[in-house]
């Protein structure tokens, strides 16, 4: 039986009500380059145009393919929604922008909850009084974390910013995100259950496309 708090569904693309500057991850489709660039939605016509910005690249225009198809990847309250758009037209001038087809439709997922994935990650936390210690990532959702520490962090309640490496093949980044101790489980190094403030909407994209991935690769 499925989950209903993962469960896709396809839905009208006006459903999403995006708004002028929302945060959008695109990705070519069928290209060797499957880097996510971030974007900003700018309008659009219904049934005709959708705009964005154009993805820059050592500060300069990235050169898009015409008729190329792209996947848009974005967050909308608890959805994440993906839809793909094929390229119009491009232009660096008077301001980086780009024009692609209407999408019909958008597919969307609950994220209210979140699969917790076992990782053997190495990150770093800042403490409450400024101190910064090296820490083991257990495991990982979008809400929380399972960390190892050899030095205390703190206790039960305290806030602390942690450190978290994205590494893929087409991203190498690190998160900076704020965080509760939810937890402490004591011995020969501290076992300390997080919970994330809220994330950024950059944040929780590239942290569901992780986490995803990391599914996807466990299973083949």
């Amino acid at each position: 039986m499925s989950d209903p708090a993962t469960e896709r569904k396809t839905v009208p693309f006006a459903r999403i009500r995006l708004n002028v500057g929302d945060s959008l991850h695109m990705q070519a489709v069928g290209t060797a380059d499957q880097a996510h660039y971030p974007v900003r939605y700018m309008g659009g016509v219904a049934d005709a145009s959708l705009l964005t910005t154009l993805p820059l690249i050592d500060r300069e225009p990235m050169w898009m393919r015409f008729n190329g198809e792209y996947i848009f990847r974005g967050l909308a309250g608890k959805y994440i929604y993906a839809f793909v758009a094929k390229l119009i037209k491009a232009r660096a001038h008077p301001y980086p922008y780009a024009h692609f087809s209407w999408p019909e439709t958008v597919e969307v997922r609950l994220v209210r909850r979140s699969p917790r994935i076992k990782v053997n990650l190495a990150g770093r936390c800042e403490k409450a009084g400024g101190a910064t210690l090296p820490l083991s990532f257990i495991d990982l959702s979008l809400h929380g974390a399972m960390v190892e520490a050899g030095e205390p962090l703190g206790e039960i309640g305290e806030a602390v910013r942690i450190t978290v490496p994205i590494l893929l093949s087409e991203v190498n980044r690190e998160l900076s995100l704020a965080a509760d101790i939810r937890s402490v489980a004591g011995g020969e190094e501290s076992r300390y259950g997080l919970e994330f403030h809220r994330l950024a909407d950059d944040d929780v994209l590239l942290l569901h496309y992780f986490i995803d991935h990391q599914i996807a690769e466990a299973v083949t």
